[in-house]
């Protein structure tokens, strides 16, 4: 099961956070895509320090802690500064 498939990202706003997560982990936004379609969280953060990578797990696991993380103004202005100009 994927990662994300309990989520109602629309297209765009997954394209976005794939390149913003990929340019983080200098990894490719569509092998990065693939690995976590397949579920396969350890290698999409592989890279990261153990602390933060048990950190995503947990808040991947949990969906209110993740739509809570997303609708913190801190998170929006991140996104925002990435799509200005677009």
């Amino acid at each position: 099961m994927a990662v994300y498939s309990n989520m109602n990202f629309s297209p765009d706003k997954m394209n976005l956070l794939l390149n913003m997560a990929g340019k983080k982990l200098g990894k490719d936004p569509q092998a990065l895509k693939q690995q976590l379609e397949s579920g396969n969280l350890g290698d999409a953060i592989s890279g990261l320090d153990a602390n933060t990578q048990n950190k995503i797990g947990a808040i991947l696991q949990d969906p209110k802690a993740l739509e809570t993380m997303l609708q913190s103004d801190q998170v929006k202005n991140i996104i925002s500064g990435f799509t200005k100009g677009k």
